[in-house]
């Protein structure tokens, strides 16, 4: 599962034409589901108890509100809770499952079921939203994302730099010899 950097990435996961269609999560921001909530989030649709066959389904995951054209093209409001969504680009349609992380001992029990229902399509889906933003094949805009993983080696570099300058700034000057 890969965090929604750009819009190859939506392309890719979820539009291909081998794609049948793709799982999408989106979580709460860092102030509700810091980093470890997010990474479990996440690790729950890498398991094998996922019952449907994701060689065909793109994975996907974002924060809520980095993605506002994506957001709005399938209906996901603010929440304080995941919402997981099955979206078919193809046939423009998408189901969504908020998710309750409370409830973790029935969860793969859940999603299973919302899984089969969505992919299968028992239950009818809601209308993605075709609005002016959409790009190539229909799909939303994506909004370039800096990943903050890949932003640490250069604030740690940034970081060493300053500290080395601060220091060689106060120390004083070797006295120079008689």
């Amino acid at each position: 599962m890969r965090q929604i950097e750009k819009q190859e990435d939506l392309y890719r996961s979820c539009a291909a034409l081998d794609m049948s269609g793709c799982i999408i999560v989106f979580l709460p921001g860092m102030a509700v589901c810091n980093i470890h909530c997010q990474q479990a989030y996440i690790m729950r649709f890498s398991c094998d108890h996922i019952r449907i066959d994701l060689t065909t389904v793109g994975r996907l995951w974002s924060q809520i509100g980095q993605q506002p054209y994506l957001e709005t093209a399938l209906g996901i409001n603010q929440s304080d809770k995941a919402i997981v969504a099955v979206a078919n680009f193809h046939k423009s349609r998408v189901w969504k499952h908020e998710e309750a992380w409370t409830r973790a001992e029935t969860w793969f029990h859940d999603i299973n079921e919302f899984l089969i229902d969505a992919f299968f399509e028992t239950v009818s889906g809601d209308l993605i939203k075709d609005d002016s933003h959409s790009v190539i094949s229909g799909l939303p805009k994506i909004l370039d994302v800096v990943v903050m993983s890949r932003l640490i080696p250069f604030m740690i570099t940034c970081l060493t730099v300053a500290i080395t300058f601060s220091v060689l700034k106060t120390t004083t000057p070797p006295k120079k010899a008689p």
